[in-house]
């Protein structure tokens, strides 16, 4: 699955496909032309099945208020969908702009479903929606104890890759970065992009893709890694991109002159993977010697002061 795709569907580049529910983007519907300062204004829903019942004027006020807390200028609002005219009406009041009566063609919605509305920033909006998707689901399996008719198996494995992830993302300091381009890596600088975008890098640079790929078990990154540069001259002109010295990484460039290989890597979490597999939710359980919050060893003692004598011994201060 791309990048992308998760973002647009599910609202996480992390997603857990055991929720069968996806974003829908409404766009198409809306009645009004933006504005230059609001190309990025984005309208959305989120449709959960078979859920009224769940569905409380408390569920909403928390959802309200996390757009509010994570999520500024974001609104967020649902309707429980009865019959077809009063859902028609209750919607066209809460955002008239939108051509409800086409949307109610789509057969998007059924009697007893909720429909979650939010409208605001692009990015803000599927992130938004993406949690309460998942809070959702969480929330009725766990307290309720009941099931809702589009949650697959909960104790099922959903594995994905995601895939085509952004080379580079942009800092809220535009001051950053060469030219004030203002970026970022979404991985790290020494990811190589992706072969069909490098001539993109100079001109869009947040349009190239990069050669980086998380693995994902039901909405927990399990694993991720690259493939990396090995050209030193591509290797320059991404730290130049992201305005890093590259006199503190001679070492490395210097050795991609001598015909570096091409070569990547991944790293598997076996805690988080192993905290999955034993439905624990958290990975102290499952690690035979945790560290405590405060980031101390309680079976070793450490850390603790070194006495003189060791540290003379290795001829430490």
């Amino acid at each position: 699955m791309t990048y992308q795709d998760a973002m647009n569907h599910y609202g996480s580049d992390k997603p857990d496909l055991r929720y069968e529910c996806k974003i829908t983007n409404l766009d198409h519907l809306s009645s009004q032309t933006n504005t230059p300062a609001d190309t990025d204004l984005t309208y959305c829903s989120l449709t959960l099945s078979n859920s009224a019942e769940q569905f409380s004027n408390k569920t909403l006020s928390q959802y309200q208020e996390l757009a509010k807390k994570s999520y500024v200028g974001t609104k967020v609002t649902a309707v429980k969908i009865q019959e077809d005219s009063s859902c028609r009406s209750k919607l066209s009041k809460m955002i008239p702009e939108l051509k409800w009566d086409e949307f109610s063609k789509e057969g998007n919605v059924k009697q007893g479903d909720v429909l979650v509305l939010a409208w605001g920033k692009r990015a803000h909006v599927l992130s938004l929606l993406g949690d309460i998707r998942v809070e959702f689901h969480r929330d009725v399996t766990s307290q309720l104890n009941t099931q809702p008719l589009d949650l697959n198996n909960p104790a099922s494995f959903n594995i994905c890759w995601i895939v085509d992830f952004p080379l580079f993302l942009p800092l809220e300091d535009e001051s950053n970065g060469v030219n004030g381009a203002g970026l970022e890596s979404a991985h790290h600088p020494f990811t190589l992009p992706h072969p069909d975008d490098e001539h993109l890098l100079l001109t869009k640079p947040l349009e190239v893709r990069g050669l980086h790929y998380d693995l994902v078990l039901n909405g927990n990154e399990i694993g991720g890694g690259s493939i990396r540069i090995h050209s030193s001259a591509l290797q320059e002109q991404i730290l130049q991109l992201l305005n890093i010295d590259p006199t503190t990484l001679q070492h490395m460039i210097q050795a991609f002159k001598y015909g570096c290989p091409p070569h990547g890597g991944i790293a598997l979490g076996i805690d988080r993977l192993m905290s999955i597999l034993c439905q624990t939710p958290t990975i102290r359980d499952v690690i035979a010697f945790p560290k405590g919050f405060g980031g101390k060893d309680h079976l070793s003692g450490a850390p603790c002061d070194v006495a003189k004598e060791e540290k003379d011994y290795y001829h430490l201060r």
